[in-house]
């Protein structure tokens, strides 16, 4: 079964949830002595270090967007390179065969410019199949084996730029999951502990109870 999406249980920029976090371990800490009459006591105050330090370490959502913005700037560029090989044998083939004879068509790249990836691949192993095939028709037009070799070659590397594309958008709807996860985490903890904070000073000293408000709005609810 697929997995429901985290949604976020804040309604606040990561960065000022991690600020804020920070800033508020920093008042529990001074008035650690305080908490601990209420049953917050060093170690729970330690967890929730440790959960600012884990949400903090976690690869933002910026960072995987644009690790995976550069391999789709790879792969772009090694199909286009693919693209530029197929048509240059293309041109040797038609010295011989024009585009609507059936010798020309069996390599199967019309319309490979415009196709899917996996339109691309599959039409690029074609070629170079019926290249080699016929290579003896078209050796005095200069295709060469070393030119089928090389297209092969480059077709298995546009195929791995497509791979390594895809896993690095996986990687970042995974990640994002995984930070949302961890600030949902941290929230909840912080949102405890901050009523723990406002308890212990709602009758004695309003100015520290005012630092363990949280300035936030609840998220709403989806209509429907």
């Amino acid at each position: 079964m697929k997995q429901k999406p985290q949604e976020p249980s804040f309604n606040m920029a990561q960065a000022e949830l991690l600020l804020m976090a920070t800033t508020k371990l920093g008042y529990m800490r001074r008035d650690a002595a305080d908490f601990a009459t209420r049953g917050v006591d060093g170690a729970r105050l330690n967890g929730f270090a440790t959960l600012i330090q884990q949400f903090a370490d976690l690869p933002t959502e910026q960072e995987m967007v644009q690790t995976a913005a550069v391999r789709t700037q790879q792969k772009d560029a090694i199909q286009t390179q693919l693209l530029t090989a197929m048509q240059a044998l293309m041109s040797k083939v038609g010295l011989r065969h024009n585009d609507r004879t059936p010798a020309y068509k069996a390599f199967g790249t019309s319309g490979l410019n415009s196709a899917s990836e996996a339109e691309l691949y599959a039409g690029i192993r074609q070629a170079v199949r019926v290249g080699r095939r016929t290579l003896p028709d078209y050796a005095a037009q200069g295709v060469t084996a070393a030119e089928l070799d090389q297209l092969e070659a480059q077709n298995e590397a546009f195929l791995e730029a497509v791979h390594k594309q895809q896993d690095a958008e996986n990687d970042s709807l995974s990640t994002t999951q995984t930070r949302l996860r961890a600030a949902n985490t941290l929230y909840a903890e912080l949102s405890y502990l901050s009523e723990v904070g406002k308890a212990l000073y709602v009758q004695t000293d309003v100015s520290k109870h005012d630092q363990y408000v949280i300035y936030d709005q609840s998220p709403v609810a989806p209509a429907g």
